[in-house]
């Protein structure tokens, strides 16, 4: 086995888009909780992301916004390899990927960032390492730019402690990729825990990650478990070293951590409040909620914008369906709260977002919103947004020369997204991004049958829409099920997704 300062090496990482760290949803962020965003123009702006893996998140924002120069910085060469040859590709000339370590990226002059993101890594790593990250963000992060980190936490990590010792201790003289490797290694710990295992009895959080190991993607597995420095973090301390980089928390890239109402009951919201540091009543909720992993937002010198300049921005704001107005859930589950937006305002929004993107100026204009209060709009967007119903977009609709969509799904449907000439990916199941850049005309019948003669022929597992596992040997109805679920979630938005040019 290989590893660098603890981090292993022999195994490439999963290719996934993060829709959580791009700039339109980290300037929600800032807005939610009254921080000004970077100031910029929209589509433009400077974006770093650090462990960027294979770099489609990079791809999709390099391709769905022409005028940003977006870089990825990953010490494995495989990923950068994988990634400059998608750029090329794709004909996308404003994305920059780089093979180094953190260290390494120290002294090269970069210049500043509106947005530097690090995403799982930071508790991947050892202290070592954190120090490069938090040098790399006090160097390189503009005054007013937003810094983004995503960790394994504690104490909702506390239970799993112990299993990512044994995981890793013992893969390490096993042969093989590492995706084999810790599924190995996670054999013999279930048969421990078969066998009574004292230690892993009566652990909720255990149960579940075994259980949930068969709908894993064994290249993430690999990356979480098999690090010799895995170490949870808890937010107060990370917030220390973040202050040490010159920036302040300033939210959670979780929307729903942003609103205690979703979280908290009345009586954990009165202790709370008896907290008057962010970062104390930050590690109280981590307490009170047992979280386990986070997506904090921070910024440099944030400036506290006043009522009018916020709501000023507020309308500003641009978003876009993900899914089809005739399918929208009205009756949600928002963290611990069941939410029901089952009213006008909500259904007014959804009507006008059926035509496209409208800002929220837009919205509020509307004949049928005018008895809207600013605030129901507002806690109606939040809620869809929560869902994935709905999301932020950088822009109105721009044209760009790339051909990122079409490479991606030439080379096996390797990302999880399709870029929109929004500024801004959207998240797609597998299922759904073979049907929407892949699949032939035809009937529902038809289609279903390129669909799972395709998924085979490419050795990909599909999911149904709980991300339940369709089977190897699954009847025709399992793939026709997935194709009219498209057809009625998904389909009739493709011509809003799908952009002038060749993204």
């Amino acid at each position: 086995m290989s590893d660098i300062n603890g981090y292993v090496t022999d195994q490439e990482y999963t290719s996934d888009y993060h829709h959580a760290y791009t700039p339109a949803m980290l300037d929600y962020v800032a807005l939610l909780n009254g921080i000004a965003p970077p100031e910029r123009a929209a589509g433009q702006f400077r974006f770093c992301d650090l462990g960027c893996g294979f770099g489609m998140t990079a791809l999709a924002l390099a391709a769905a916004n022409p005028a940003a120069q977006i870089y990825g910085i990953d010490f494995m060469a495989e990923h950068i390899d994988v990634s400059q040859s998608l750029a090329e590709r794709a004909g996308i000339n404003n994305a920059h990927f780089h093979q180094l370590s953190f260290a390494q990226a120290l002294d090269k002059d970069f210049e500043p960032f509106d947005y530097i993101v690090a995403h799982g890594v930071y508790s991947w790593v050892n202290a070592d390492v954190r120090a490069e990250v938090t040098a790399f963000i006090q160097r390189y992060l503009k005054p007013g730019g937003v810094a983004y980190i995503s960790y394994n936490a504690m104490p909702g990590k506390a239970n799993i402690l112990p299993v990512q010792k044994f995981v890793s201790h013992f893969a390490a003289a096993q042969h093989g990729p590492g995706s084999q490797r810790v599924l190995e290694t996670f054999a013999q710990l279930q048969q421990l825990q078969q066998m009574g295992a004292r230690n892993l009895q009566g652990k909720p959080e255990l149960d579940m990650l075994l259980q949930s190991l068969g709908n894993e993607d064994p290249r993430y597995l690999a990356h979480e478990y098999l690090h010799s420095a895995w170490e949870p973090r808890y937010s107060i301390d990370v917030a220390r070293e973040m202050a040490g980089a010159g920036v302040e928390y300033i939210g959670s890239a979780m929307l729903f951590a942003n609103d205690e109402r979703f979280l908290l009951n009345p009586e954990q919201q009165a202790c709370l409040a008896n907290f008057g540091n962010i970062n104390e009543r930050e590690l109280v909720k981590d307490y009170l909620l047992d979280v386990s992993f986070r997506r904090d937002v921070f910024a440099r010198a944030p400036r506290r914008l006043d009522p009018a300049e916020q709501e000023r921005r507020w309308g500003r704001l641009m978003l876009m369906l993900t899914v089809a107005p005739d399918a929208v859930d009205y009756q949600v589950q928002v963290a611990f709260v069941e939410a029901s937006i089952d009213n006008p305002v909500a259904r007014s929004i959804v009507k006008a977002l059926a035509g496209g993107p409208k800002t929220v100026n837009q919205l509020l204009s509307r004949w049928d919103m005018m008895s809207a209060s600013v605030q129901d709009v507002r806690d109606v967007l939040f809620i869809l947004l929560c869902s994935q119903q709905l999301t932020l977009v950088e822009q109105d609709k721009v044209a760009t020369a790339s051909r990122l969509n079409q490479v991606l799904a030439d080379a096996g449907y390797v990302c999880n997204a399709l870029a929109t000439p929004y500024g801004v990916g959207v998240e797609l199941p597998l299922a759904d991004l073979m049907l929407a850049v892949g699949a032939p005309q035809g009937s529902v019948a038809e289609r279903a049958n390129w669909l799972r003669s395709e998924s085979r022929r490419l050795g990909r597992m599909l999911r149904d829409q709980n991300r339940q596992r369709v089977a190897d040997n699954a009847g025709d109805d399992a793939y026709v099920a997935l194709v009219e679920d498209f057809d009625h979630r998904r389909a009739g938005l493709l011509l809003q997704w799908l952009p002038i040019g060749h993204i």
